[in-house]
C-alpha cells in the first residue's frame, strides 16, 4: 500500500492522497497497473499482465474495472467540487457539450413536450436551457456552489446544490434521469447509479455519458488520451463494465452510441503522422502542474467547436458503445430495479 500524500487542492486547502483499496464495482484487491501517472497510477482490477497493457475481465479473479489507485479524502473530495470548482474554460466546455448531447438525445431516448427530465451534476445548466426550449421541464443537481448558481441566476433553471441524496426530491418522479461525464468523478459509481436509478419512473430511462477508457483511439494514444486526469477521472469505465453495472442495478440496456471528438482524433492523427512514440504516463501528465493550471485555462477555437462539434458527433458517432472515446448508454428501468 502506497503511502499518504499531503498537498495542497486547488482551492489552496490541505488535501490528503490516500489509498484507493479495493475494487469499487467487485471488491477485488488483486491489481494490474495499466499508466503510473505522476502520484496516481491507474490500476486495472484482477492479476495478469503490467506495465501498461489492458488486462481482460475476469482475470486473476478480478472484473477489469480500472480506476484510480490513490485519491483524496472523501472529504477533500466533497470540498474540491463544492468550493469554487469551475472556470471560463469549464465554462465553454459545458456550453459546446450541451450542443453536442442535445443533438444525441432523439437517437437514445424518446421525450414527449411535458417530460419530466433529471440532469444529475448539470453543471452551469446549459443541457437544462435547451430542453426547456424543446418544452421539456429539467431541473438539475450540481454539487459546485458557482456552477449551480449560474444556471439559477442567469439561466433561471431549477437546479439544486448538493449530492442527488440530498436534495429532497422525490423518487420515481422522472422520465429520464440522465448524468453527462459525471460518474468517472465518483469514487463510489455503483451508489451513485443506485440513486439516479431511484429517480426514475419505471418505465422511463436512464442515460449515463462517460468517456470510454478502453475505446481503439485510447489504445493508440496510451497515456496520453487527454481524459486521463486521475485526480478527478477516478472511476474508467469501458464499454462492458458500464453496461454490467447498468444492469446490475436493474436496467436493460436498450440504445446506446458513441464518438471521437475531432480535436483529439486530430492529435492522435499528427501524432502518427510525425512517427513519435507515445510519451510515458509521468511524462503526459504531472499531479502538481494540473492542480496549478486547471482553473486558469483559456477555452480555444471556441466559436469554431460551438458551430461544428455538435455536426462532427453526428456524423461520427458509432451505434456501438466500444467504438468511441465517448459513450452514451441508455437503460429502462424495471420495476425490480433497485431503489
Amino acid at each position: 500500500m502506497a503511502s499518504d500524500v499531503s498537498m495542497k487542492d486547488h482551492t489552496g486547502q490541505d488535501a490528503m492522497l490516500v489509498d484507493r483499496g479495493a475494487c469499487p464495482l467487485c471488491g477485488g484487491m488483486a491489481r494490474t497497473l495499466v499508466h503510473d501517472f505522476d502520484q496516481i497510477p491507474v490500476v486495472c482490477c484482477g492479476g495478469g499482465g503490467s506495465g501498461g497493457v489492458r488486462v481482460g475481465g475476469g482475470e486473476g479473479g478480478g472484473c477489469g474495472f480500472m480506476f484510480s489507485s490513490r485519491v483524496f479524502t472523501p472529504e477533500a473530495t466533497a470540498r474540491y467540487y463544492a468550493q469554487d470548482w469551475g472556470s471560463v474554460w469549464h465554462r465553454a466546455g459545458q456550453e459546446i457539450n450541451a450542443r453536442v448531447n442535445a443533438g444525441l438525445l432523439p437517437r437514445l431516448v424518446t421525450l414527449a413536450r411535458g417530460a419530466r427530465v433529471l440532469d444529475v451534476g448539470c453543471g452551469y445548466g446549459f443541457l437544462g436551457e435547451r430542453l426547456r426550449a424543446r418544452g421539456v421541464e429539467s431541473i438539475g443537481v450540481e454539487v459546485s456552489r458557482g456552477e449551480s448558481a449560474f444556471a439559477r441566476e442567469q439561466l433561471k433553471l431549477d437546479v439544486r446544490t448538493g449530492m442527488l441524496s440530498e436534495v429532497g426530491l422525490a423518487p420515481a418522479s422522472f422520465d429520464l434521469v440522465c448524468s453527462f461525464e459525471v460518474i468517472e468523478h465518483l469514487l463510489d459509481p455503483g451508489a451513485f447509479l443506485r440513486e439516479m436509478v431511484a429517480m426514475c419512473k419505471v418505465g422511463g430511462t436512464v442515460l449515463v455519458c462517460t468517456d470510454n477508457f478502453d475505446a481503439p483511439i485510447v489504445r493508440r494514444m496510451g497515456a496520453e488520451f487527454p481524459k486521463w486526469i486521475p485526480h478527478t477521472h477516478v472511476s474508467h469505465f469501458d464499454a462492458p463494465s458500464l453496461r454490467r453495472l447498468m444492469e446490475s442495478c436493474g436496467l436493460r440496456v436498450e440504445r446506446e452510441c458513441s464518438y471521437t471528438n475531432w480535436e483529439t482524433a486530430a492529435r492522435d492523427l499528427k501524432r502518427r503522422v510525425s512517427g513519435r512514440k507515445p510519451r510515458t504516463a509521468r511524462e503526459a501528465w504531472s499531479l502538481d502542474m494540473e492542480l496549478r493550471q486547471e482553473m486558469g485555462r483559456a477555452p480555444k477555437l471556441l466559436g469554431l467547436r460551438k458551430a461544428f462539434n455538435p455536426l462532427w458527433a453526428k456524423m461520427a458517432s458509432s451505434r456501438r458503445a466500444e467504438d468511441g472515446g465517448l459513450m452514451f448508454v441508455a437503460g429502462r428501468r424495471g420495476a425490480g430495479a433497485s431503489a
